[in-house]
């Protein structure tokens, strides 16, 4: 949710943009946000290349994802991935 500001979605009835995030490995994946149109709740998700990014990084629950976007001087958005795997959970705090 609190990503959703920074992306620019079309005007009209598109409920969707596609972008490529760059991971550190520099593998590109194509992923599409979609998010409601109507309601309070826009409910966002990430599908397109998302399954493949969570199967190649072996992504467990409790690691962390993290998205970096930047704009260049043309205003093209450029988007950068992070994964932190989570080693152990210690009196409830994640240690990565």
């Amino acid at each position: 949710m609190k990503a959703l500001p920074h992306f620019t979605f079309p005007a009209g009835d598109v409920n969707h943009v596609f972008f490529t995030v760059t991971d550190s490995d520099q593998k590109q994946y194509n992923f599409r946000l979609a998010k409601r149109n109507k309601g309070d709740y826009p409910k966002p998700a990430i599908t397109g290349d998302w399954l493949e990014f969570v199967h190649c990084k072996d992504l467990k629950e409790g690691d962390e994802v993290t998205l970096y976007g930047r704009r260049d001087e043309a205003g093209t958005s450029h988007y950068t991935i992070e994964v932190k795997k989570m080693i152990i959970k210690l009196f409830g705090t994640r240690i990565y």
